[in-house]
Formats: structure tokens, C-alpha cells, sequence
């Protein structure tokens, strides 16, 4: 059965960005609520972002729906992943955007939702508490109504590849409970590819081949097929959306359905979308704008397999 619950965590384009990639998310969307005047736009909530507590209007907070189908999702999941990706400790605040319109908030579509907001918030402010952090400040509020965002809000990063909008996590996580239902594709790795070899590196370590490496030829020229991951076996891109950038690493305008995630990556001093693969969790590479306005994903060849058509 499909279900909504409402997040705002901040900036709503990175938000949405980091729901969509969760599966079992059918759809997410950027709009407004938890404000008491109708048909806000972008423009009133930042006209009204510096309201004194006195005011008699409340102004709107940045979020998303998100609507997700609860055999393939557990509430639970994605409401700890919403007090992960961001400080719910900052009032009226994430990071450098400042005002009541970046309030932390979620907003809750029946009694399940609203338990476990409240049981899970007592245990992440636990968790806070023994890193250092204050208290959560997270309204937590039925949905009355959601507004949508101006169609440009919509799906923002993934239109504007080069646009920014950085999550303000903690780094604090809740306790993961192991998957047995699941491969340990790590220890799998470690097993076939050897702990200390370049194709873990890669994979679990977020290596990099080097440029035109033997694979990359051995790969880049093949006929008609797919390219699926090591481990999983899970198909992950097709010849047909391969071409030569020229950069000696195997280039795809696309990848094969939802086999793959997008994060946002800032080692090394810079800001880049790192690829991974969804079942195995191993890391391929990353994506970039090209100059048409498509997608290059820029994928090691070490952690891929090739399947004749």
C-alpha cells in the first residue's frame, strides 16, 4: 500500500534528492507546510523566515512528501534515515540557511508514524546526548496540508547536476541490525577478491582504477550486452548507453533502472556525486554533468562484469 509522511530537513532539494534514492520511495515532492496562511510560495516563505515568536502568522517550513510503498519499506527506516541526514539539534537552522523556513520537522499521516517519530526520537536524542549534541528541537506535527513547490523546486538537483545543496548530518547513526536476509557482500568481497586487493580497494574502500587500465580495454570495445556487478550480479548498465569519453575510464549516459544510488561525495576538497551500486553497496565511481546536458557516469571497470547479449 502506498503511504505518505512529510519530512523538512533544511534546503528541500537535497532532501528530496537523498529520499529518492531509497527503495521503496515511489515518489518524492518539495513543497511547504506547518504554516497557517494558504497557497504560500518560495517568496513568502523567505518574506517570513525571520518571524518573531509573537507574530500572528506562522510562517512555512521547507519540505518533502514522500510517498513510499510499506511492503517494500519500512516507515521506520526512512524516518531514521530523516533524523540522520541532518542536525535536528539546530533551531530554525541548518547549516548556513538560517530562518523559520528551515526548521526540522516531521509530520505525521497516521498513529504508527507519530509512535515511532516520538520512540525514535527519545533514542536518537541518546545518541546526540552521548556525542555532545543538545536537544532536539524536531516539531513533530499531524499533516493538516502540504503545499507543492514551484515546479522549478521539483527535482532540482537531479535537472541542475552542478546545483548545491549539502545535508548538515551529524554523523551520528543508529545502531544497524544485521540484514540476514542479505549477503555480507563485503565479507563476500573479501573472500573472492582478497581483503587486500585493488578490486576491494575499490569497492569498499572508494578506490579508483587507473586510466585506461586493462579491464577499462578489455571493456570499452565489447559487442552488444550489459555490465553487471561483481558481487550481486545485478544488471547495471548496457552497452547501448556506453561511449568514449576519453578519459580512460568506462563512460554511460545512463544507468539500468534503480540498480544504483547517488550521494553526495566531498573528499578530497571537492564536490562530487558518487555512484554505488544498491545491492551490493559497492562503490563504482561517480557522476558528472557533460556539456549536452546528459550524464556521465565515470564507473571503474574492476567492479563490473560483462554479459554477452
Amino acid at each position: 500500500m502506498l503511504v505518505d509522511i512529510v519530512f523538512a530537513a533544511g534546503c528541500f532539494w537535497g532532501v528530496e534528492k537523498y529520499f529518492e534514492n531509497i527503495n521503496g520511495v515511489v515518489d518524492v515532492k518539495s513543497g511547504y507546510v506547518g504554516g497557517n496562511y494558504d497557497s504560500p510560495t518560495y517568496e513568502d516563505v523567505l518574506k517570513y523566515k525571520d518571524l518573531s515568536s509573537n507574530s500572528s502568522i506562522v510562517n512555512h517550513t521547507e519540505a518533502v512528501k514522500v510517498t513510499f510503498d510499506n511492503s517494500k519499506v519500512e516507515v521506520g527506516t526512512l524516518i531514521k534515515s530523516f533524523w540522520e541526514l541532518h542536525d535536528p539539534t539546530q533551531l530554525n537552522q541548518q547549516g548556513n540557511d538560517i530562518g523559520n523556513n528551515y526548521r526540522s520537522a516531521i509530520y505525521w499521516t497516521n498513529d504508527n508514524q507519530q509512535e515511532i517519530a516520538n520512540d525514535t526520537k527519545n533514542e536518537y536524542q541518546q545518541l546526540l546526548n552521548s556525542k555532545g549534541y543538545g536537544s532536539i528541537v524536531t516539531e513533530i506535527h499531524p499533516l493538516i496540508k502540504f503545499w507543492n513547490a514551484e515546479d522549478y523546486h521539483q527535482d532540482y538537483l537531479k535537472n541542475n547536476p552542478a546545483g548545491y545543496c549539502p545535508n548538515h548530518s551529524t554523523g551520528v547513526k543508529f545502531e544497524v541490525t544485521q540484514d540476514t536476509t542479505k549477503p555480507d557482500y563485503e565479507a563476500m568481497g573479501a573472500k573472492l577478491f582478497g581483503r587486500d586487493s585493488h578490486t576491494f580497494n575499490v569497492a569498499f574502500g572508494k578506490g579508483t582504477d587507473p586510466s585506461f587500465c586493462d579491464l577499462y580495454d578489455k571493456f570499452k570495445d565489447t559487442g552488444s550486452g550489459v555490465f553487471i556487478d561483481k558481487l550481486s550480479k545485478v544488471v547495471l548498465f548496457e552497452t547501448n548507453d556506453r561511449f568514449n569519453s576519453g578519459t580512460g575510464w568506462l563512460s554511460f549516459y545512463k544507468t539500468v533502472g534503480d540498480s544504483t544510488m547517488e550521494i553526495e561525495d566531498y573528499s578530497h576538497g571537492m564536490v562530487r556525486v558518487e555512484v554505488i551500486a544498491k545491492e551490493s553497496g559497492m562503490h563504482l565511481g561517480h557522476v558528472f554533468p557533460t556539456l549536452d546536458g546528459r550524464k556521465r557516469f565515470c564507473i571503474n571497470a574492476s567492479v563490473l562484469d560483462f554479459v554477452p547479449k
